[in-house]
């Protein structure tokens, strides 16, 4: 939709006898606004933003009877034609979008935490960290202002959202470490799905009670309210090969576990409130 308004733009004024002020005033005032209306309620990758910026500066150069490999710099610089770019226009409309919905009614406020709250579930995560957006941009469909916080995000702007929104999860003591912190990095969207299948957030949800050994598959189910029928999921026959017989501090110091499992006497705390059924 995007390419099709520049494209459309383009071909009305491409032949016409217009002056540099005239092409600047147009883009300005015509195809600006445009792009902003559109760029509220649509995802824009950064390959298809460095497409559309190539188009538009190809077109306007020829326009201008510039050479091709004049500096866009000149073509945006206020003191000549300041033309708008489209990385500019996304900053724009994203920190546009991100301050109405957060400072403008508590209505709109509520519903863009409960979106995040929402997306984080999808995603499988607990916290909504100031880099969340940008770690799993790919998973923003569907969810166009968190895309637009990724996009921001990409550009080193970030809005202090989390303080909000991890308020929920004051009751996981600070020393508690995600299950993500003894998985690859590079995790599955099937590995995810199995550890929202089983409710499995944090690391202490398999551990001990003095958190020195991984407890057997079929004792989790204690902590995490599900069936024990079924099989082992293969993510944790993994880390039981990995760690065998030695401790979790043996496998993975850098966890810095405390002596005792703080999920052991509140079942309340194992899944965060944003990740609890809406009914409870």
């Amino acid at each position: 939709m995007l390419l099709s308004k520049i494209e459309n733009f383009l071909s009305l004024i491409r032949f016409k006898k217009l002056t540099p002020k005239q092409i600047s005033t147009l883009f300005n005032i015509i195809l600006q606004p445009s792009l902003e209306y559109l760029l509220q309620i649509l995802s824009i990758s950064k390959t298809q933003q460095q497409k559309l910026s190539r188009l538009l500066s190809i077109t306007t150069k020829k326009m201008l009877h510039l050479a091709k490999n004049t500096s866009n710099i000149f073509l945006t610089n206020s003191l000549s034609f300041k033309l708008p770019t489209l990385q500019h226009l996304t900053q724009k409309v994203a920190i546009s979008t991100i301050e109405h919905i957060f400072h403008s009614t508590l209505l709109l406020k509520h519903i863009g935490e409960a979106r995040i709250k929402n997306w984080l579930t999808k995603i499988w995560q607990p916290l909504f960290l100031p880099n969340t957006p940008s770690k799993f941009s790919q998973k923003t469909k569907n969810f166009s202002f968190i895309f637009q916080l990724s996009l921001l995000n990409n550009s080193n702007i970030y809005f202090s959202l989390n303080n909000s929104l991890n308020t929920s999860s004051i009751n996981i003591p600070t020393t508690t470490k995600t299950i993500y912190d003894i998985l690859p990095s590079n995790t599955s969207s099937s590995l995810t799905k199995s550890l929202q299948n089983n409710k499995i957030l944090f690391v202490e949800q398999l551990t001990t009670a003095d958190n020195l050994y991984l407890l057997p598959w079929n004792n989790i189910y204690i902590r995490t309210k599900k069936s024990i029928h079924g099989p082992t999921p293969s993510w944790f026959i993994k880390l039981s090969n990995l760690i065998q017989n030695n401790t979790i501090h043996q496998t993975w110091p850098h966890l810095n576990l405390p002596n005792t499992n703080t999920f052991i006497n509140s079942l309340d705390t194992i899944t965060p409130y944003h990740l609890l059924p809406l009914n409870q």
